[in-house]
């Protein structure tokens, strides 16, 4: 994700913007290691956010849903209990970061796969009663495929969150 570590990040520095981020924990503890994705110390399990920006702790999620996570969730020292629901441990960790919803305020998301947790995350937000935006340059879909990307956009997103592009933001 060149863009967010290349324009993103540095831009939120000089203008303190606030940065908040959840990360995936998606280790089965029914599955062997080395069939685990999205791992903490493995790649999307780990923070691109340089530390100096997180202003608050990650909420580490367990499924593409935030509202699921699982004990151990988030240290690869520990063993990874089975994903449970923890919707109102979401919410509080909200109230803690984003504050309350409030329909004068945006929430911007970026994030890694676009039609799986940033999907997930977009709705989340929505149903809580947040009005999340996803930055289309800050995402990407499995394939990759920008027309992919444009159509879910177009299509989807309308739905649970406005596609935004970054000099929409960066004015």
């Amino acid at each position: 994700m060149p863009f967010l570590t290349d324009v993103v990040f540095p831009t939120a520095r000089a203008r303190q913007w606030r940065v908040h981020e959840i990360v995936s924990d998606y280790r089965d503890p029914g599955k062997p290691a080395g069939e685990w994705h999205c791992a903490p110390g493995r790649w999307a399990g780990e923070s691109l956010v340089p530390s100096d920006l997180l202003v608050s702790e990650p909420w580490v999620k367990a499924t593409p849903s935030p509202a699921w996570t699982r004990s151990g969730a988030g240290d690869e020292h520990v063993e990874p209990g089975p994903a449970e629901p923890d919707p109102d441990g979401f919410t509080a960790w909200l109230d803690r970061t984003i504050g309350r919803p409030d329909p004068e305020r945006t929430v911007v998301v970026v994030g890694l796969m676009l039609e799986v947790c940033v999907l997930s995350t977009l709705q989340e937000l929505t149903f809580r009663g947040y009005r999340p935006s996803v930055l289309l340059e800050g995402v990407d879909t499995h394939s990759g495929d920008q027309a992919e990307k444009l159509q879910l956009a177009d299509t989807l997103f309308p739905f649970w969150g406005t596609p935004v592009r970054w000099h929409q933001l960066s004015v």
